[in-house]
């Protein structure tokens, strides 16, 4: 009985985030929509509502995601005000996923073989979820930890006092953004791969959690963020530039396509080793123009890897 309830529960919160990201997802796409409207559409899709549950709604988004639902009296409906940004993009990947694992949820909770037919990615990061439920309190709470981790080039684990500052997932991996406190307070990230253990301390901090995470967006991946972004430029072909217009490498990510099936991707961005991976790892060739550093640096990488397969 516990179990079914726990279920219900989990399936009623997907439930409500879906009607959440609806509401927010058909604003999107259509700016300026009535109120009356919205019902409408929300009810073609299986969704029954009240103009006052709509405006919970909307208080919601303001409040818990940070999406701003406005009425413009010119358009005489609503908008999203302001332009696609972090809080957007987290709201849409964070609804989505949990929508897909409320669908899955409810094949298996009628007894569906779902795994003969659904294939799942098993390539996933290891985590200790207790840290991570600690680390969020902790982030949250602005609450000092004292954590064991594990390095993966250390024999033994570290203990670390630290100021968790910013939570992070940065491709199948996440991180922790923290001050260590034990190195002249320097901000550093820790995989929570490689985290032992987590425990709370009763000292406050102060928070600077909006800081940080400008910091982290000025790469790709989490090393070198505290280097000064520049202007990179890469060439590629066409059908390359496809991919990175699907899946961006970065926020700043500009594509133009020029002739003779040249793809220019620019980006505003510190140089870390994680960028050269990206573009060694792609299928088509990419051509690094500026600045003229990145190209010599990417040119040494190439040939370390070379070198290493002698």
């Amino acid at each position: 009985m516990k179990c079914r309830y726990l279920f219900l529960l989990i399936l009623t919160m997907s439930n409500h985030l879906q009607h959440l990201f609806l509401v927010f997802d058909l604003i999107k796409a259509q700016p300026g929509i009535t109120k009356r409207r919205l019902l409408e559409r929300l009810e073609n899709l299986g969704y029954r509502t009240t103009a006052r549950t709509l405006e919970r709604h909307f208080t919601i988004l303001r409040d818990q995601y940070r999406i701003n639902v406005q009425y413009v009296h010119q358009l005489r409906g609503y908008v999203i005000d302001g332009p696609e940004d972090h809080y957007q993009n987290a709201f849409t990947q964070f609804a989505q996923s949990q929508m897909v694992n409320s669908v899955f949820q409810e094949f298996l909770e009628k007894g569906v073989q779902l795994w003969d037919v659904i294939g799942v990615d098993v390539q996933h990061s290891k985590m200790n979820m207790n840290a991570l439920k600690r680390l969020v309190v902790a982030t949250v709470e602005h609450q000092r930890v004292r954590m064991t981790y594990q390095k993966f080039y250390e024999p033994e684990p570290k203990e670390y006092l630290l100021e968790p500052q910013y939570i992070k997932q940065v491709g199948k991996r996440w991180y922790i953004y923290a001050k260590d406190l034990g190195d002249k307070s320097l901000l550093k990230t820790f995989g929570f791969e490689r985290i032992i253990d987590v425990i709370l301390l009763d000292q406050k901090f102060k928070v600077e959690t909006q800081k940080v995470k400008a910091i982290s967006e000025s790469t790709f991946g989490v090393t070198n963020f505290n280097q000064p972004r520049e202007l990179v430029i890469l060439h590629t072909n066409h059908w390359q530039g496809k991919y990175f217009e699907t899946l961006p490498v970065h926020k700043s990510q500009q594509i133009t396509y020029l002739d003779n099936d040249i793809c220019e991707i620019k980006l505003n961005i510190a140089i870390n080793p994680e960028l050269m991976q990206l573009l060694a790892s792609q299928r088509q060739t990419i051509k690094v123009v500026a600045p003229a550093s990145l190209k010599e640096d990417y040119k040494a990488f190439i040939r370390k890897k070379l070198n290493d397969l002698d």
